[in-house]
Order: structure tokens, then C-alpha cells, then sequence
């Protein structure tokens, strides 16, 4: 059944033996910035029933994605390729959940926020105009009997690699810094500290090859860069920052 303003209406598809819903686009409508348009007919994703999927705004989910539970997608938010959401997940404004990433538990993704890759966040977690990729694992409290144990990833950070989050003072974003006024995004890995800037991606030790190399300790950015480190690494060796 569909009513006026509907964008899609929706056909029963069983998925490895579960009942789900395809949706099918009611209507032409085009997706937030460059991810395309979407015509009338066309075949979207799966979905455990219309309450997983917003018919406000250009909201849409892929036809080889799947979003279930009481997970949420609304705004111009958009899930495509094989990604998946569930729980109770929301995806809302201009986030994107693509390629193979699963957001399960109680994710909160918003703004401009992207999840690729192989990534992976579960649990409580909150992600705001973030960047979280490749092996990425963001692993949240499953329960929240305190707010402050909900881990938020903040403005700014790219997190991609063998990163490995587990508590709220896993990851750490410094910045404007450098000549390009970027952020500065440390987090634990399974592979020990990660630094994230620009197109870098590496060890504390890489980070301050490249810093030589590209700026030099003496100058001003490289001055700026390891006035930073010192901070990061007094943050994360017993936890938290130094007084």
C-alpha cells in the first residue's frame, strides 16, 4: 500500500530464508551531491518494513544493500553497494554507508559523515562529519548505563586501516594543523598508535619521516606537528592527556 508523497513502495522478498521488502522508486528523484538519481521503477534495497526507510528527502538505499531491525535512514542520507545497517542504527543528513561496511548495535551517523570499505562500527557509537574506512573496527558499549560511555567520533577524524576503537579515548582529532589547515587524526590500532592526516596514513615513527622530509623539525608546521605529537602521545599513554 502506498499513499500520496510516497517515494517507494515495497514487494516481499525472502533473503537467506527471512521475510524481507524490496523497495521500488515511485518516483524520479536525484541523490544528495554526486551520488546520482534514482528513476521510477528502478529497484532499491531490502528493508525489514517501511519504518527503516524515510520517504522525506532523497534518502535511498541500493538495491544490493540491506537495512533491517529498527535501523533508520532519512534526510539525503544514502546506503549503497553491499553495505548493511541494522539494530537500532540511524543513518540521517548527508551520511553515507557504502562498499562492504556494517553498522549494527546503536550507531548514530550524521552530517557528512562516510563509512567504506570493510569497516565495521558496532554498539553505541556516535560519528559526526567522520571519515571511517578499510579495516576500520569502532566497537561501542552494547549496553549504555552512562552517557559518557557512548563513544563519539568526532568532527574531522579519518579513521581507515587496522584501526581499532573500543573506548571513548581510543581516537583523538587535533587541528586546523599544517600547511594545509588539515585535521590530525590519532587512534589505537591493532597494530599500535595510527596517525591520519591529508593522505598520510602510518606509525608515529613514518609520521615524523615524512614531517622531515616534507617540512623539516625547525619550521613552523614542523614545530606545530610535534607540539602535537608530544600531546597525543601524553593522551594515550596512560589513557588520557597529562595535566
Amino acid at each position: 500500500m502506498t499513499f500520496l508523497g510516497a517515494k517507494y513502495r515495497t514487494i516481499p522478498e525472502l533473503w537467506n530464508g527471512k521475510s524481507m521488502f524490496r523497495i521500488i522508486a515511485l518516483r524520479d528523484f536525484d541523490l544528495h551531491s554526486s551520488f546520482g538519481g534514482v528513476r521510477a521503477g528502478e529497484r532499491g534495497g531490502l528493508i525489514s518494513s517501511s519504518d527503516n526507510l524515510g520517504h522525506g528527502g532523497s534518502c535511498w538505499i541500493g538495491e544490493n544493500a540491506r537495512v533491517s531491525g529498527n535501523a533508520r535512514i532519512s534526510g539525503d542520507a544514502l546506503v549503497s553497494e553491499y553495505a548493511v545497517v541494522s539494530g537500532n542504527s540511524t543513518v540521517s543528513n548527508n551520511a553515507k554507508v557504502s562498499r562492504h561496511a556494517q553498522l549494527t548495535g546503536a550507531v548514530n551517523l550524521t552530517g557528512s559523515s562516510t563509512v567504506s570499505g570493510l569497516a565495521h562500527i558496532s554498539g553505541y557509537v556516535s560519528v559526526h562529519n567522520a571519515s571511517v574506512s578499510a579495516n576500520a573496527r569502532i566497537k561501542g558499549p552494547r549496553y549504555l548505563d552512562r552517557v559518557d560511555r557512548r563513544i563519539r567520533i568526532p568532527p574531522g577524524a579519518f579513521l581507515a586501516d587496522s584501526v581499532l576503537i573500543e573506548n571513548p579515548r581510543d581516537v583523538l582529532v587535533l587541528g586546523p594543523i599544517g600547511s594545509r589547515r588539515d585535521s590530525l587524526t590519532a587512534s589505537r590500532s591493532t597494530r599500535g598508535l595510527r596517525l591520519f592526516t591529508g593522505c598520510f596514513e602510518g606509525t608515529v615513527d613514518e609520521f615524523l619521516t615524512a614531517l622531515h622530509d616534507n617540512h623539516g623539525f625547525d619550521s613552523q608546521h614542523g614545530q606545530d606537528y610535534l607540539r602535537a605529537l608530544t600531546y597525543i602521545e601524553d593522551h594515550f599513554h596512560d589513557g588520557g592527556p597529562s595535566e
